[in-house]
């Protein structure tokens, strides 16, 4: 089960903008009774001020409500961008892409099959993610390498272990992955510092990538070093689409590369993180980013963006490009 709530605002002009929060408190967000609170004591002074200052007296991230704020700013910058005529991707970033790479998701790496992939490779995917650390890494090793041999030509995989080994642990997998097609590994260690991260990442060529740490660093004060190779930027994690912008602009003066993701949001969360990953093609240093999840959920509040051949296509409709579907806002029929 995936909750969350629905930010809905209106302005002057009658225009509505949308946002979604939907905190997992397992990756560091606050839960959802906090995030509501949040939101309804916000608004509750909202009436009657306009949106470019509701904007500008949110407070700063790293917050201690990242969802809420991630909704609330989601909401303001559909507004915005709508008041401009712009689409919400081209308001973030006027040279923002049109459409924009993804990797396909394929689950565990001890469920997928090798159809799974093929499938992929057709519809127009070079690259897909699997999730590890869910069997003994012996295990996983053996059934990675054989996976690899099977692989479509020119298929690379991504892999995320959730911080499931130890340091010894992520140097002897990252061993076996050196001669694989592997493009990335997204969060190897159990305890992340970012020492530990620079020193497994100057071992092996495979890029790291760092993900749930970034939320771990940003609360401990600290400010982004050198340690990965790869950021993975989570709006719902990071508190909206700015913060994500800043943190990505920060990580490019650092030459390392980019990608947006979604915490397995509705559509109107992963619209707008469709919307931040074409604002950071723009900016160069990216990787195909980790859109394609709608599928995962059974039941939705809007029609989720369109992808054809691997890439998610935006629209240049203003704003966010999307609104609930009145029929989905009163649930299912019993």
């Amino acid at each position: 089960m995936r909750s969350g709530w629905l930010v809905g605002l209106e302005d002057a002009a009658g225009r509505w903008g949308w946002g979604e929060a939907a905190p997992l408190p397992d990756l560091g967000t606050e839960d959802l009774d906090t995030c509501g609170r949040w939101l309804r004591n916000r608004l509750k002074s909202a009436r009657g001020t306009c949106p470019e200052s509701l904007l500008h007296a949110l407070p700063p991230a790293p917050s201690p409500t990242p969802a809420a704020r991630c909704g609330l700013e989601m909401a303001l910058l559909d507004l915005l961008a709508q008041a401009e005529g712009q689409s919400l991707a081209r308001f973030l970033c006027h040279r923002a892409a049109r459409a924009v790479s993804l990797s396909a998701m394929l689950g565990s790496l001890t469920a997928v099959a090798v159809s799974t992939i093929q499938t992929a490779r057709a519809s127009g995917f070079s690259q897909g993610k699997l999730k590890l650390g869910l069997a003994p890494p012996e295990q996983e090793q053996a059934q990675l390498q054989a996976l690899c041999t099977a692989l479509p030509s020119g298929f690379q995989l991504r892999l995320d272990a959730n911080g499931a080994w130890s340091f010894p642990t992520a140097q002897t997998f990252l061993s076996t992955l050196e001669k694989l097609p592997v493009a990335l590994l997204e969060e190897p260690l159990r305890q992340p510092t970012p020492e530990a991260f620079r020193h497994l990442q100057r071992q092996t060529p495979i890029p790291l990538g760092v993900d749930e740490s970034l939320t771990i660093w940003s609360r401990a004060g600290l400010a982004l070093q050198r340690p990965p190779s790869v950021v993975l930027l989570k709006p719902q994690l990071q508190g909206g689409l700015l913060p994500s912008l800043a943190l990505a602009r920060e990580a490019g003066e650092l030459g390392l590369h980019r990608l947006a993701t979604t915490s397995v949001d509705g559509a109107l969360g992963t619209w707008a993180t469709a919307h931040l990953a074409a604002a950071l093609d723009a900016l160069g240093h990216t990787l195909p980013h980790g859109l394609a999840t709608s599928r995962w959920l059974a039941r939705d509040l809007a029609a989720p963006p369109e992808i054809r051949a691997g890439k998610l296509w935006l629209p240049e409709r203003p704003g966010l490009g999307c609104a609930p579907d009145p029929a989905a806002l009163r649930g299912p029929t019993p």
